[in-house]
């Protein structure tokens, strides 16, 4: 109901000052505005809407990359004034207060056409985006390294500080002929040191098997019940015909469910009270 009231008030707003016959809406991937009803009042009045990839808004949507980052700045910056005035504790009602002098020095017709530059929106520039996800690959080692690069990795390797349970073991097997030349009292406290720390290598070795175990059980719980829903995501222009398939495909899952739901019942009432009114009849039903 909010997503249509909030359409019907975009167009009033942006019909006049339209380029052309149809205008253009970006999307994310929030579900809660994607009804029929507002996709056809959308196409009723010449709205394109386009949704973006799963996971992108923060390289593809305008508000993401240009406004929000902005709003941030002068949230914290408003915070910052208060505490510094003696603000003990912020509350809602001084939020509240002070949101409407944020948006005003957020939402700057500058600021939102910068959205659009830093995003290839307007002007039009789609190398921006795709020199920045090769510029990300590299930096996340993507490329191939160099010999050199290879023998220093294994240099440093002694310097580094262990992480698993082999490395503090393979760590403490090369201190022990330094430790036993210390003094007692110094080498009693560095064996102790020691196995601490291979004790807290075994204790989040086993911490962090229960969290992936736990991940893998939730992401497993998560796709048994969104499994019949999976054909409902759209990315690119999404037009009325598409949202109404997606509602009988859900529909279809939810009648489904429905109908599991009720067999229990059906072979325990159902079930006997017919085969006792066929038998009355003359007629035998087989299992």
């Amino acid at each position: 109901m909010l997503a249509l009231q909030w359409i019907q008030l975009f167009n009033k707003l942006t019909k006049d000052s339209a380029k052309g016959t149809h205008r253009m809406l970006l999307c994310d991937q929030f579900g809660s505005h994607l009804t029929y009803e507002f996709v056809k009042n959308c196409e009723d009045h010449n709205i394109i809407l386009f949704f973006l990839p799963p996971h992108s808004s923060h390289l593809l949507q305008p508000l993401d990359v240009g406004v929000f980052s902005a709003y941030k700045h002068w949230h914290s910056e408003w915070v910052y004034d208060a505490t510094v005035s003696g603000y003990e504790k912020i509350t809602k009602d001084d939020f509240l207060g002070a949101i409407a002098q944020i948006r005003q020095k957020t939402f700057k017709p500058a600021t939102i056409k910068l959205g659009f530059r830093l995003t290839g929106r307007w002007p039009i520039n789609p190398s921006l985006i795709i020199d920045s996800l090769v510029d990300s690959g590299r930096d996340f080692g993507y490329n191939t390294p160099s010999p050199l690069s290879s023998v220093a990795s294994q240099d440093s390797s002694d310097l580094s500080t262990p992480k698993t349970t082999e490395q503090v073991k393979r760590l403490e097997e090369r201190l022990e002929d330094k430790i036993d030349r210390m003094q007692q009292p110094s080498r009693r406290l560095i064996k102790k040191l020691s196995k601490a720390a291979t004790d807290f290598a075994h204790l989040v070795a086993e911490l962090k098997q229960n969290i992936e175990n736990s991940e893998y059980l939730r992401e497993q719980r998560y796709a048994r019940e969104n499994r019949s829903r999976k054909a409902s995501k759209l990315t690119g222009i999404v037009h009325s015909s598409q949202v109404d398939r997606m509602k009988r495909i859900v529909k279809r899952g939810d009648d489904l469910r429905a109908l599991m739901k009720l067999r229990p019942y059906y072979k325990r009432e159902v079930m006997p009270e017919l085969k006792r009114v066929c038998k009355a009849k003359g007629y035998f039903i087989k299992k």
